[in-house]
């Protein structure tokens, strides 16, 4: 059976979540299926996307405006249907607003849900009022008509079991491959670093500039995709203890990141209504040797852990003795694989195919 992952993505394939896509299609063609990314993304993405070759079969949708993403979304469902005519397909989507064409599509082909945030209270927390609105009229019914929901924490499959009643649902955390992990230095430029496609609401920047100006003795480093807004480039340039970079290869990110000693979680998920994380930023940290700074319980390690230190917003005001501890402690050691198993992308992804695999046993 041909797995169609569909993904509307306003990002390239080195995002957080680009790369969170490749590699669990990566391990699903490893064991054996058929898969085909259907991937709509503005036009500065396209050539991105479409120089990926070796994570299986992907066709690139891509858009210069608001409309033309709308008839993007329509071609693509159009397409996948004209697919499922010819051959056996599931569809996998992560959960967002679907468009009347996509909901008509959903009735007529299997498909399974990852969750990996309470959209619904993210329209609201943004004042997307009229979307807000749509998405409220749909979301059970595409929810409720999955064979099959994966939730990235068990906050969420909560939130949604209670929401909706639902059945078929599975907490899978967010992994990540662990190949990277090698050939790591104990050579530091910067004590900390914060990586992020864009600043946005729940990473807590505001608090990352706190911790920067009461811990004058660490470096700290901010990498972003994208180009900070002014008002954020001002705030940092008055700050002589931070480094802030843009527009880096993939590469350069890495070797910056593995350069450093500890990485910043997001700090602010709260605002989204969630406790409980599984921040891509944090695998991204952990499978390059690096421990992380959090402020929120990550799903898939235990509250202690000591690959995390924890903070809360009663030690942000002043000079973090603990902070101070945690990076004199790992400027002598690396975090090890043996340490991530749980986060492991090809033991997870085997589990979602398993649970994929029954569900569609039981169609048959």
């Amino acid at each position: 059976m041909k797995i169609v992952y569909f993904l509307d993505l306003p990002s390239g394939p080195h995002s957080g979540v680009g790369e969170k896509v490749l590699a669990q299609t990566d391990v699903w063609v490893r064991l054996g299926h058929d898969v085909l990314i259907v991937v709509i993304t503005p036009i500065q993405h396209f050539d991105a996307w479409e120089s990926v070759t070796d994570k299986g079969l992907i066709k690139v949708i891509s858009y210069r405006s608001t409309i033309k993403r709308i008839v993007g979304r329509i071609r693509s469902s159009l397409f996948i249907w004209h697919l499922s005519k010819s051959e056996n397909i599931l569809l996998y989507l992560r959960l967002s607003l679907m468009t009347p064409d996509q909901i008509a599509l959903l009735t007529s082909v299997p498909y399974f849900i990852e969750v990996n945030a309470d959209v619904l209270f993210e329209y609201k927390m943004r004042k997307l009022r009229l979307v807000h609105f749509i998405y409220r009229l749909i979301e059970g019914k595409v929810m409720q008509g999955a064979k099959g929901t994966f939730f990235v924490t068990s906050e969420l499959r909560k939130i949604y079991c209670n929401r909706y009643l639902l059945e078929n649902a599975e907490v899978i955390t967010n992994g990540i491959s662990l190949d990277s992990n090698q050939s790591i230095s104990l050579n530091f430029s910067y004590d900390l670093v914060f990586l992020a496609t864009d600043i946005l609401p729940w990473h807590g920047f505001d608090k990352i500039i706190k911790i920067v100006e009461h811990n004058p003795s660490l470096n700290f480093m901010v990498i972003t995709k994208s180009p900070l807004s002014e008002n954020l480039f001002q705030e940092t340039s008055k700050l002589k203890n931070i480094t802030t970079f843009s527009a880096l290869s993939a590469q350069e990110i890495e070797r910056l990141v593995k350069g450093s000693v500890a990485g910043i979680s997001s700090l602010s998920i709260d605002v989204s209504g969630l406790t409980e994380t599984a921040d891509l930023k944090t695998r991204y940290y952990l499978s390059r040797g690096l421990p992380v700074v959090s402020a929120f319980k990550d799903s898939a390690f235990e509250t202690n852990s000591k690959l995390f230190l924890m903070i809360s917003d009663l030690n942000l005001d002043s000079r973090n003795v603990n902070l101070q501890q945690f990076i004199t402690y790992w400027k002598s050691r690396r975090v090890k694989i043996s340490q991530l198993e749980v986060i492991d992308i090809g033991k997870l992804e085997a589990k979602r195919l398993a649970t994929i695999e029954g569900a569609m046993t039981l169609l048959s």
